[in-house]
């Protein structure tokens, strides 16, 4: 489409050197392309390696993810236990404030206002009790054992990972290192 493919300089063409002197012209087409085959020798073998190691790179990356999900969920978990240990225990106080409250007025002959606290107290239901209060509050310390092991097991795991995630930066650096060098010397031979 209008671009012209032919050698019209004699860049790539032996057969037309013209001698000039000590000088050859019309060679230097060949040797650039020579230099660019010995440059690009052996890349397709390092891309093939540096994404093997990018891969596992990845993989060290997913499973730094994974730890962070890991400490979330130790976190949500003390978390919930410890809304619903809260809940239950204002749930019980209640209860016991409108308890008390009745006696009193039962005490002082209160008829209208013991049936609208016993209205109240209906209302709460009969699972509040000290008991549910002791089984939230069980509930909860156990969270927090769950989460403290959760967040110790995410953290020696991090340990791992912060270390072979140096490691695998360092053997990338070393390889991209080995064939930058390995090229430079391939190129010193023209």
């Amino acid at each position: 489409v209008g671009i012209d493919i032919n050698d019209s300089d004699g860049w790539l063409n032996n057969t037309e050197n013209i001698i000039h002197g000590n000088s050859i012209e019309g060679r230097c087409g060949v040797v650039a392309m020579k230099y660019q085959e010995a440059r690009g020798h052996g890349i397709e073998n390092f891309m093939i390696r540096m994404k093997a190691r990018l891969d596992d790179f990845e993989i060290i990356i997913r499973e730094m993810e994974n730890f962070l999900w890991m400490h979330r969920i130790g976190v949500h978990l003390e978390q919930f236990y410890s809304r619903a240990r809260a809940d239950a225990l204002a749930d019980w106080e209640k209860k016991t404030d409108i308890t008390t409250a009745i006696n009193i007025a039962t005490k002082k002959r209160l008829t209208l206002l013991v049936k609208e606290l016993k209205a109240k107290l209906a209302t709460i239901g009969s699972s509040v009790s000290y008991t549910s209060v002791k089984k939230a509050k069980e509930r909860h310390l156990g969270s927090k054992a769950i989460k403290r092991a959760l967040e110790a097991l995410a953290c020696r795991r991090f340990q791992r990972l912060k270390e072979s995630c140096t490691k695998n930066t360092l053997s990338i650096v070393n390889e991209w290192a080995l064939f930058e060098e390995s090229m430079a010397k391939n190129e010193t031979k023209f």
